[in-house]
């Protein structure tokens, strides 16, 4: 789903800032446990975990808990709450079996998925999805020719390498394809101008 670049990078600011204001994540609800009004410096989530999240883009919770892969029951979005149909089959075909089924479980527990907010709530779900995604000793292979096809002219936006690997890691083929495709458009080491926006349409 598109949205704008300074909505992007506010909300991975907001989730790299979530452990310096003790905020609690659990599951897709998001708890404050700071009552005041004061925004401390920014800083990067790195949990130590090994199921290869915790970065500032897409941060892990650290509940220890087992890293999401393409293994399992295949999810569908048979019984989508309301509203939530269209978004679920949106994610459904782009991401790891594990992934999406945290997405779409993320995705019931909303209020909706439709209206004012509900782009940010989505996109919140997807990253704290992606952050819990198994190492992929593939995704920096993947990611390493993209990101130095885009910036590397002066012409286009880069694309970081950091964001695309966290990413990558969660995508299936499908989802990698369709990545691709929009970042050169089809064409071998071309870059679209600003290919964060790739990006923000797979979340």
């Amino acid at each position: 789903m598109k949205v704008d670049r300074s909505r992007f990078l506010l909300l991975t600011t907001a989730l790299a800032a979530a452990s310096a204001v003790g905020i609690m994540a659990t599951g897709c609800t998001v708890t404050s446990k700071d009552k005041g009004t004061t925004t401390p410096p920014v800083t990067t989530v790195d949990s130590g975990s090994t199921d290869g999240g915790g970065d500032a883009y897409y941060p892990d919770g650290g509940d220890g808990g087992a890293c999401h892969d393409d293994t399992g029951d295949a999810p569908t979005c048979t019984g989508a709450s309301s509203g939530c149909a269209a978004a679920c089959e949106h994610y459904l075909p782009n991401y790891k079996k594990g992934v999406a089924r945290d997405i779409i479980s993320c995705l019931n527990g909303l209020p909706t998925c439709e209206g004012t907010g509900a782009e940010a709530q989505m996109a919140t779900c997807v990253q704290l999805a992606l952050g819990k995604a198994c190492d992929d000793t593939t995704a920096t292979g993947f990611c390493t020719p993209i990101a130095e096809s885009c910036g590397s002219d002066g012409g286009t936006a880069a694309l970081d390498l950091d964001i695309c690997t966290g990413l990558a890691k969660g995508l299936n083929a499908t989802g990698r394809t369709a990545f691709t495709t929009c970042v050169t458009e089809g064409t071998a080491g071309y870059c679209i101008a600003n290919p964060t926006t790739c990006v923000e349409t797979l979340e």
